[in-house]
């Protein structure tokens, strides 16, 4: 199973592992269903004009469908599972899980019911008719109804009318004129004992028959009727005598296990054993107990009370063999795992006995006997266990009301556990929601109490305690060292972090043992459960538990070392929980591993700048290490002054900056992280708008080149082109473009860096159709979020200057939602500033004046003197073209700030500021004055004017 599912058989809903995706806007989400309808093939782009737009597609229909593909393809996180072809684009069902071809799949594998169990609803239910009406769902509708056909009859012809009865009434629901659906559906109310009602729906079919369309049945429904009245009038076959040996609880109302209730019924009605695994508190026996309550004939042995001794003898007798009547029995083992072995004796005797008899059982383990079916009882998901703690909450105080927000969190920290999440609801008898999330990650006995149950139930540390009880030595280590884990985890890290010849061998034990939750795929991950984990550690020895998170962070800093760029990323998100807790351990005070540490800190570079959202926790991490960093040799010190100086650049502290990068200098001697170093310089003096700006990117530029490294020259050379194009150096610029290509070519990276800088410099060269071009390359394929953002800020720009505003304005809103998304703000006031313009073109004054004061009151706490420089020249251009009182006076200040900084007012030419020089000179700071106090100065004056 690859890591995003799709699903169109019922609302259209999207998953990238266990986390539901958001598909955006409803006609985002038409195109995207067209996509999928369409998967495996390539779906044209006058296809997808036609089914989502029709008549009233606007011009630029195809610019939005780019913009929808590129939004779709950031979203889930990975773009390759739907690829641009010559004249659309396909859905590759390689890269990507969809119900649709599931149900495909299992049609023609000769499994019509299980192909129909993929179904949660309509298609499409919650679109519209553009989509829903297409050819290629009425198709699937189609496809749908030829599968219920072939399942129903296989389901009467043998005897299994129910396993159908729910699909033939969702689809006679929507299908209300489909008479074959509803001869089908009588049939089956009919062989399941409700005569009755088949012959109502008889009566209502053919009333709507009469009355929609003026004709009679036909003659399949007719002779689905004259059945059904056979059937009624024969006697009622005798059945066999209710019978309940041993324990039954009272009904319990189970949330979220619908699903699981329907397909158990199911496989008890195909197999003779199947065992419900899962960990302690899944809810295994409620299943079980509602399962069980489905037939008519049970015998209950519970084996939790029993101790781990008991034989087969002690079992045969409680459950009384010789007595038993295999006469459609369904015998419930609950609570094995302790007996497992024992237990397994037991079922092969009955099994071979009773050729009627159907075992079920519960375990935390297999029982490892012939013909034995497993179902994996997984934890709820949020939304049903929400549902469970609200509805527990009331049950102990009835005027409750949690606050839904908290108790998902709440829901989420406890993994879905639905014992976990019962003993918490117990807890709001005595605490808030807020209060008991505050206090669950030390004070586990919170989630216990007094309860009729047996004693490893009581809690979940008692439930956690239990299963460790039946675990070898070697074993109980393993589960120790792995519970450092704080998220999923592979084999590789399980073995660097577990220790020892035998962790496969042994992590297998504790998957079968439901302490380990295998998630399976084409590469396999495993996690332990929150509470499990958190209980796990509880239990655990100081001393161990610390030589668990050194190997963790040992591990981790391998890890990192392995790879660079996208692909560190990459594999540093997927484990970003131990990241953070691997951090937290290596660089606390006074710890033994800070040289780790630090090396993981720098080498996770390529994550920092992608998910800058834990931009918090990286400050807090690298003041840690910034306080011992006399403790490191010179060349790590160096290196974390030079990330240091990077963390001050990201945060607008540039003179902080500056500082730290020159300091680097002083203690590295690599050199390539001298090449990185001299970079940074050069940004640095490119945002204080310094002369020496485009002299420092020239430098850094050679020193990438004496590396031979060619990522480093890409990097290097794109850099320096950005800064030399915002100084007018336009030739210049392109020389430096075409040199990062180069070395991006010679060695094989990917272009994507080289794309954006590419669109900026012909953008600021004037070649506007080669800059749309080249940014839109780079929204297609997607990137970090700072390089989108760039790249739509570089298309909004093409449209403002070739006069398509309001297509520009829709790109920057894009942009700034991204933004807001992904804690990019730093790109905000560049996006203010291009609306301003684009209202501008447009002669919408207040809404210019508007953007540019917001565009100000922006940049201004981020230090962002070049957008300001830029502006205030924009504002002394609508003043003076508004006849503004304050014209001269802000021409003053921008001429003044002209001829202090060597930088271009771009997209401003020299006829629209010429006459200015003539403006008298205004009081501004003094000539050694920095250039953030000038510009300062300007951007304030201008917010007072045009406030």
């Amino acid at each position: 199973m690859t890591a995003i599912r799709f699903q169109v058989l019922g609302p259209l809903r999207a998953w990238r592992g266990d986390a539901e995706i958001e598909l955006g806007t409803a006609r985002q989400r038409r195109v995207l269903a067209v996509l999928l309808l369409g998967a495996g093939r390539t779906v044209t782009v006058s296809e997808l004009v036609d089914t989502v737009w029709g008549e009233s597609a606007p011009a630029s229909v195809i610019n939005v469908i780019q913009t929808y593909v590129g939004r779709l393809r950031r979203a889930t996180g990975d773009p390759s599972w739907l690829r641009t072809t010559s004249t659309g684009y396909q859905v590759d069902p390689d890269r990507c899980d969809l119900d649709l071809l599931d149900f495909r799949d299992l049609a023609e594998r000769g499994q019509p019911v299980e192909a129909l169990a993929r179904w949660t609803g309509p298609l499409l239910a919650d679109l519209g008719p553009e989509v829903r009406g297409s050819a290629q769902a009425l198709g699937v509708a189609r496809e749908r109804l030829r599968v219920l056909d072939e399942a129903a009859e296989l389901a009467l012809l043998h005897d299994r009318a129910a396993q159908v009865l729910p699909h033939l009434r969702a689809t006679a629901a929507e299908e209300q004129l489909n008479e074959g659906v509803h001869a089908h559906l009588m049939l089956a109310l009919a062989a399941t004992g409700a005569q009755a009602e088949a012959l109502a729906v008889y009566a209502d079919i053919t009333g709507r028959l009469d009355d929609q369309l003026g004709i009679d049945p036909s003659p399949r429904l007719r002779e689905a009727h004259v059945r059904v009245l056979r059937q009624a009038a024969q006697p009622p076959p005798e059945q066999p005598k209710d019978f309940w040996r041993g324990r039954r609880p009272p009904p319990v109302d189970l949330v979220g296990r619908e699903h699981d209730l329907d397909s158990l019924a199911r496989l008890l009605a195909d197999h003779r054993i199947v065992t419900l695994v899962g960990p302690g508190g899944a809810g295994k026996s409620a299943l079980a107990f509602a399962l069980a309550r489905r037939s008519r004939r049970v015998a209950v042995l519970e084996l939790g009370p029993l101790p781990a001794t008991a034989d087969l003898e002690i079992l045969t007798g409680i459950l009384d063999v010789d007595d038993l009547d295999d006469d459609e029995l369904l015998v419930l083992l609950d609570n094995v795992e302790h007996l497992t072995r024992t237990a397994g004796q037991l079922v092969e005797r009955l099994l071979g006995a009773y050729p009627g008899l159907t075992v079920l059982a519960t375990s935390r383990q297999p029982l490892g006997v012939s013909g034995e079916v497993l179902w994996d009882v997984a934890p709820l998901a949020v939304r049903p266990a929400v549902e469970l703690f609200v509805r527990r909450a009331r049950q102990h105080s009835p005027a409750l009301a949690p606050d839904l927000v908290l108790a998902a969190e709440l829901c989420t920290r406890l993994d879905g556990i639905p014992l976990a999440v019962e003993l918490a609801a117990a807890r709001l008898r005595t605490m808030s929601v807020r209060d008991l999330l505050d206090r669950l990650h030390d004070q586990l006995g919170l989630l216990g109490g007094e309860r009729l149950t047996l004693p490893h139930q009581q809690s979940i540390v008692s439930s956690v305690e239990w299963s460790i009880a039946l675990l070898d030595e070697h074993e109980r280590l393993l589960l120790t060292r792995l519970s450092v884990f704080a998220g999923s985890f592979d084999l590789r890290a399980a073995e660097a972090v577990g220790g020892g010849a035998r962790v496969a061998e042994l992590l297998g034990h504790l998957i079968d043992r439901s302490l380990v939750q295998a998630q399976r795929g084409e590469e396999y991950s495993y996690r332990i459960l929150v509470p499990i984990r958190d209980a796990c550690r509880a239990l655990a020895g100081r001393d161990e538990l610390n030589s668990a998170r050194d190997a963790l962070l040992l591990h981790l800093r391998s890890l990192a070392g392995d790879s660079t760029g996208t692909e560190l990323a990459d594999r540093l998100h997927t484990r970003f929980a131990d990241l953070m807790a691997a951090l937290d351990w290596g660089l606390r005070p006074d710890g033994p591993a800070l040289r780790e540490g630090v090396e993981l800190l720098t080498l996770a570079r390529p994550l920092w700048d992608r998910d800058i959202g834990q931009i918090d926790a990286v400050r807090r991490w690298t003041g840690q290490a910034l306080a011992r960093q006399a403790e490191l040799e010179p060349e790590l010190r160096g290196r974390l002054l030079q990330w240091a100086g990077r963390l001050a650049y990201m945060a607008d502290r540039l003179p902080e900056a500056r500082d730290r990068l020159t300091r680097a200098l002083d203690f590295l001697t690599d050199p390539a992280a001298r090449a990185d170093v001299l970079l940074g310089l050069a940004a640095v003096s490119d945002v204080l708008l310094d002369d020496d700006a485009a002299d420092l990117a020239r430098a850094a530029v050679e020193a990438a080149r004496r590396t031979g490294d060619d990522a480093r020259i890409v990097d290097a050379c794109a850099g320096a082109a950005v800064i030399l194009a915002w100084r007018g150096h336009i030739d210049e610029a392109d020389r430096s473009v075409r040199s990062a290509y180069e070395a991006a070519e010679d060695s094989g990276l990917p272009s994507d860096r080289c794309r954006w800088v590419h669109a900026l410099v012909a953008l600021r060269a004037g070649r506007l159709a080669e800059a749309g071009q080249t940014a839109d390359l780079v929204l297609e394929r997607g990137g970090a979020p700072n390089t989108v953002i760039q790249a739509q800020i570089c298309k909004a720009w093409t449209r403002v200057l070739t006069g398509l505003v309001d297509e520009a304005l829709e790109i920057l809103d894009e942009a700034a939602e991204l933004s807001a998304r992904t804690g990019w703000t730093t790109l905000v006031p560049e996006i203010l500033e291009t609306r301003a313009h684009a209202h501008r073109r447009a002669g919408r004054h207040e809404e210019a004046r508007a953007a540019l004061v917001e565009c100000l009151r922006a940049g201004l706490p981020l230090n962002d003197l070049g957008t300001l420089f830029r502006a205030v020249h924009l504002a002394a251009l609508m003043a003076t073209e508004n006849h503004d009182r304050a014209a001269e006076t802000l021409q003053a200040m921008a001429v003044t700030c002209r001829a202090r900084i060597r930088y271009e007012p771009w997209p401003l030419r020299a006829e629209d500021v010429s006459g200015w020089e003539a403006r008298p000179a205004v009081a501004v700071p003094p000539d050694a004055a920095p250039r953030a106090d000038l510009v300062g100065k300007a951007a304030r004056s201008v917010l007072h004017h045009f406030s």
